[in-house]
């Protein structure tokens, strides 16, 4: 279990009780929101974000982070605040712009994507998945498995399973041993949802087991409970009621 968020959130809660003051405390502080937003701990990390904001010269990649993290954050919270998750991704991408960064212009665009997604907006989605293209024809962004994790995202929402999946198996081969458990996880549920889709029974069942094995890594029961309603739903369908039930009970 060592790096996984819950153990990161228990040593920087000690690190930030231990220091008054300092120049790591910023990074400190911004580093136990990532840990907190990783279990969808957003009720805690959104106060420590808010001060972050407030915060005097920050550099433009923590204000980038800072401003992806509040999107996510108020994603995990009010999912119907639709007009709201726009203009917050908005801001995020704006500033990851700012800061010149691939792995930060990347999960932005996923942000308006994502918020695009939520309120309906084929327009916003579109866009984002041409810019994650562009990044996909760069050597950095061939080699960044959360572009790749992003576009399948894009190709899930207009239907386009089959590039889906194939962009989910890349994401997860060039993820596989880093510690962004998160996309990780994600991939994996999302390559289930598709093959399950497309009746392909014993691999989605694969996938949401990876998927679940790792939320639970990671302390999040938010996204264990969502992978194990999935478990739940395929078993049903495959008539395996006791397992449906067992995996019910968790979600």
């Amino acid at each position: 279990k060592a790096g996984a968020p819950y153990e990161a959130e228990q040593i920087l809660q000690v690190i930030l009780q231990a220091s008054a003051n300092g120049d790591h405390i910023t990074r400190a502080r911004l580093s136990l929101c990532k840990a907190l937003i990783d279990q969808s701990k957003a009720v805690a990390a959104m106060p420590v974000l808010q001060s972050l904001c407030l915060e005097q010269d920050l550099s433009p990649r923590d204000a980038a982070e800072i401003s992806q993290l509040q999107a996510t954050g108020l994603y995990l919270l009010n999912r119907e605040a639709g007009e709201l998750q726009c203009e917050a991704a908005d801001k995020a991408l704006a500033a990851a712009r700012a800061a010149g960064y691939l792995d930060l212009l990347g999960k932005a665009l996923f942000l308006s994507a994502q918020s695009g997604a939520e309120v309906g907006s084929e327009k916003r989605v579109r866009s984002a998945l041409k810019e994650h293209e562009q990044l996909l024809s760069t050597p950095a962004g061939r080699k960044d498995g959360f572009v790749h994790y992003a576009v399948a995202y894009c190709n899930f929402f207009f239907g386009d399973l089959q590039n889906a999946s194939s962009y989910l198996e890349n994401s997860a081969r060039l993820l596989d041993g880093s510690t962004d458990f998160m996309t990780l996880s994600s991939a994996y549920n999302g390559y289930g949802l598709c093959k399950q889709f497309m009746c392909e029974f014993h691999q989605a069942q694969r996938a949401y087991e990876t998927a679940l094995k790792l939320a639970r890594r990671m302390g999040n029961d938010a996204r264990a409970s969502v992978t194990a309603g999935n478990l739940c739903g395929l078993h049903s369908i495959k008539g395996r009621f006791d397992e449906a039930i067992q995996f019910g009970r968790l979600s």
